[in-house]
């Protein structure tokens, strides 16, 4: 049986950064609405409130709670001295490179990864959601497919959604199933 890990890059943060917008608050209900009918058995997230709020409808609608784990938080982007889209095209031209107080693609890939081989074991078969941020979604994508990258980070919508299906660790399809505030129709990715 294949196990199924949707990941769910957080919704649109109010002007504080921390909280929703009242559009982020609204796109969330609408996840939570297109993955209902996905029997989900576990929603993990990064300790972000913002990652947090963006599944909460989707645990309360399977009846669980949301599980924290740091691994999928966001990654520093550290002191660069620079813009943030220069710092990130840095990034990912040198992937173990890493400024001062941040973390290089390398070392936040495999923090992501390393907890989502964790999530497919543990849960063999399910279906899993994971709250997380662009940088990490891109990241983890990247790794089963060196077509996400840079470029594919600056056309993810807020919030965006994948599906990745797994048999055993063995990725078997990505498929986009959010895209600009509605649900594609399951938009192929790759694998």
């Amino acid at each position: 049986m294949a196990t199924q890990v949707f990941i769910v890059r957080h919704a649109m943060p109010s002007a504080d950064g921390i909280t929703l917008s009242e559009r982020g608050a609204e796109d969330a209900r609408k996840i939570a609405e297109l993955l209902a009918p996905e029997n989900i058995h576990a929603v993990i997230s990064s300790p972000s409130e913002k990652a947090i709020r963006t599944v909460q409808q989707i645990a309360d609608h399977a009846g669980i709670d949301v599980m924290i784990d740091k691994a999928f938080d966001e990654r520093p982007i550290g002191k660069s001295g620079i813009d943030f889209e220069a710092a990130l095209t840095k990034l990912w031209e040198d992937p173990s490179f890493a400024f001062e107080g941040g973390e290089s693609n390398v070392t936040a890939q495999r923090r992501a990864i390393d907890a989502l081989n964790g999530v497919l074991t543990q849960y063999e078969g399910k279906n899993v959601v994971i709250g997380t941020h662009a940088n990490m979604t891109v990241l983890m994508l990247n790794y089963f497919d060196g077509k996400y990258g840079l470029p594919f980070w600056k056309q993810l919508s807020i919030p965006d959604v994948f599906k990745l299906t797994f048999d055993g660790q063995t990725l078997l399809n990505i498929s986009r199933v959010w895209k600009d505030g509605k649900a594609p129709a399951a938009e192929q990715c790759g694998n």
